[in-house]
């Protein structure tokens, strides 16, 4: 005849089904067992648990509250507060309290709670690959990608250690470029025999980077092209193959401290936006490249950032 001792926690989630960082547990709560009570008097002891509903994030969607199993150390299978089973979820956020009744028996029978979830990592370069977000720390020394399909759920566990410090991620059809200073590594998502999808390395190249990650683009299915620490070329994840730049193209000093240049790639034509040494404060030159005649142009132009939309580029 032992009491009880549970833990709560509670986790909001959003209209697209991703779950936030789940609330740190409370101390254990005691519940008194019934030989505790004369007899006659004892009455079950249902906790309350309250919690404080957002009022200004209207894409938060509902609720979920996880509890221990009983952490009694005299139990047969003491709970932890570190795992918690789904005892009551809310697809509103106007109820902010909830009475936990749940037998232990019942309790472990549930949905585990994913404890290990948690928010996007403060970043400033990233993509989308795969069905994922891909985010670089601000350290730039590792990349953290989401959960598949719920863009908004990261995890410690869920990361990439790259060889160098990253200066760009490059989608490039099926595959991922990840660019470093020193170094250039291929990723892909590869389906275990369970159906689970896995973030996986295809090739590494620990000798050629490049310090100019916002030069590069995609140029075909699984093929980059940018600047690279030894010139401009391409790269298909084992190959490079350089070009030959006029020497009017070689001698421009490519700023790379403002970091507002800007690539894209459509047809034949490869375009980026930079600022020529530091005759001006904002950008000043449009570098313009066409692939199947090997000819380089320059634009005098004050653009900060490139797209191609409807047929149509669009600069800012």
């Amino acid at each position: 005849n032992i009491s009880g001792y549970y833990s709560w926690r509670v986790q909001f989630v959003d209209i697209f089904g991703n779950k936030g960082k789940a609330s740190a547990p409370n101390p254990a709560h005691r519940v008194p067992h019934e030989s505790e009570f004369s007899v006659g008097t004892w009455g079950a002891v249902f906790p309350t648990v309250y919690w404080t509903p957002p009022v200004a994030d209207s894409h938060i969607l509902g609720v979920i509250v996880g509890r221990s199993t009983n952490q009694h150390l005299d139990d047969p299978t003491p709970g932890s507060d570190l795992v918690m089973f789904i005892e009551h979820a809310q697809s509103n956020v106007t109820q902010s309290r909830f009475t936990s009744n749940a037998g232990d028996d019942t309790l472990a029978n549930l949905s585990a709670m994913d404890i290990l979830v948690g928010p996007p990592p403060t970043s400033q370069m990233g993509c989308s690959f795969g069905g994922r977000i891909f985010l670089v720390s601000m350290n730039q020394n590792r990349v953290y990608f989401s959960d598949s399909t719920y863009f908004g759920q990261f995890r410690e566990t869920s990361s990439i250690n790259p060889y160098s410090n990253v200066t760009a991620l490059v989608p490039a059809g099926d595959r991922m470029f990840v660019i470093g200073e020193q170094s250039t590594e291929v990723y892909y998502i590869k389906v275990a025999s369970d159906g689970t999808e896995v973030v996986s390395l295809l090739e590494q190249d620990i000798h050629n980077g490049s310090d100019w990650g916002k030069s590069f683009a995609s140029v075909g299915d699984g093929v980059v092209f940018g600047l690279w620490n030894n010139g401009f070329g391409f790269f298909d994840g084992v190959n490079h193959k350089y070009v030959q730049e006029p020497y009017w193209v070689r001698d421009i000093y490519l700023d790379n401290d403002s970091h507002r240049h800007s690539a894209i790639a459509v047809g034949d034509w490869y375009y980026l936006t930079i600022r020529r040494g530091f005759k001006s404060a904002d950008n000043d030159t449009i570098l313009m490249y066409n692939m199947q005649t090997d000819n380089w142009y320059i634009i005098e132009d004050s653009i900060n950032d490139l797209a191609y939309w409807n047929g149509e580029i669009l600069g800012v």
